[in-house]
């Protein structure tokens, strides 16, 4: 069977003050006057910024990970990445969210470890089956789960994430994680899943337990590679919930 690539993406966002400019219709406009939408805040925000706020570095054992936009800082290890918050007073970090299995029926689990890979502005964790990619921008850290090849069976793809530092909840729109430490609250959710051909696919996602989440996809019709994409935020509007 052909090898493919499927593509999920996970970017940690901390709400950027450059959203209080934003109107009341939820839309900012840039220097030139052009609106842009929320989603669009952190590229154009972050597109001429070159420094070390926002950086790769190596490691001895991995690489760390710097936004200073999002006080977030990144330690990925052959653990897979591992998040925390630099404000001292900040006492509910590290959090990892580390992909666990994928499938169908039945999933095939990862190992445990793997090996860290360190390019400029990009850091990899390799493990067989997977491999996650670690980068940096305006609005935090965004990590990318590359499955290298299309599970047999029949059903709906599934990808199992395992979390540490926090508890996973469902809530309306998709998921609560629960902080360990403060018990604030991020939203795991705005779930966008697309084909080769930019087409949008039915996915979901699904609360396990509290420290398991699973991406289910219709990709019955399918190009692939197919890229999932949730997003996980401070909750819009607040700037943390208890």
């Amino acid at each position: 069977m052909k090898a493919t690539c499927i593509r999920i993406r996970t970017t940690l966002i901390f709400i950027l003050s450059v959203l209080v400019a934003m109107t009341s219709t939820g839309f900012a406009a840039n220097e030139t006057g052009k609106i842009i939408s929320p989603d669009q805040l952190g590229a154009e925000a972050g597109k001429d910024y070159h420094g070390v706020g926002l950086s790769v570095t190596p490691t001895t054992n991995g690489a760390d990970l710097r936004c200073d936009f999002q006080k977030l800082r990144g330690h990925a290890t052959a653990e897979g990445l591992w998040l925390e918050s630099t404000p001292p007073e900040v006492q509910d970090f590290p959090v990892r969210i580390i992909a666990h299995g994928f499938g169908r029926e039945s999933l095939r689990l990862l190992p445990a470890t793997g090996q860290i890979e360190c390019y400029p502005f990009l850091a990899r964790f390799v493990r067989p089956g997977v491999i996650e990619e670690y980068s940096v921008n305006v609005d935090g850290v965004r990590q990318d789960f590359l499955v290298n090849e299309k599970p047999s069976g029949s059903g709906p793809l599934r990808v199992e994430l395992s979390v540490d530092g926090a508890k996973a909840a469902t809530a309306s729109s998709g998921v609560t994680l629960v902080l360990k430490g403060s018990e604030r609250k991020l939203a795991y959710d705005r779930l966008n899943v697309t084909d080769a051909n930019g087409r949008t696919l039915t996915a979901r996602i699904e609360v396990g337990s509290e420290r398991r989440l699973e991406v289910v996809v219709d990709d019955a019709t399918a190009a692939y590679p197919v890229r999932i994409d949730p997003t996980t935020a401070m909750p819009t509007g607040s700037v943390f919930q208890r």
